[in-house]
């Protein structure tokens, strides 16, 4: 996805470990393979309250088989039997990366939000 090259930015190695070790992390499994993961934090997105998805990586691999949707359905199934208060799942998506709006709604995710203002000076 050239076009979103300067868009998107990886989370790099010391963010990924502190999220590992806050039990952010859900490790993606397919018949005992690694195949992936997911960053899911408890926060606020826009005006809600929810589980947010901040980072989502299937291997190359693994990618075109729908793992990834079949992984954030998984997730919101898992959250509701936490027992958890709020089990919203909920993430920000640039408008132009088609293919992760594609894996949420075929997660069965909709789109309620479509522009989030930050104060100045934020990132």
């Amino acid at each position: 996805m050239p076009a979103l090259k300067e868009s998107l930015l990886p989370t790099n190695e010391s963010t990924l470990m502190e999220k590992i070790s806050d039990g952010s992390v859900f490790i993606l499994y397919e018949e005992a393979q690694r195949v992936g993961f997911i960053v899911c934090e408890e926060g606020t997105v826009g005006f809600l309250q929810a589980f947010q998805i901040t980072e989502e990586v299937i291997l190359p691999e693994y990618q075109g088989r729908s793992l990834a949707s079949l992984a954030q359905q998984v997730l919101r199934k898992q959250l509701c039997l936490s027992g958890k208060r709020n089990s919203l799942l909920a993430g920000t998506i640039v408008p132009g990366n088609r293919p992760s709006i594609r894996v949420a709604e075929k997660a069965g995710r909709r789109c309620v939000l479509r522009y989030e203002f930050l104060p100045a000076g934020q990132p």
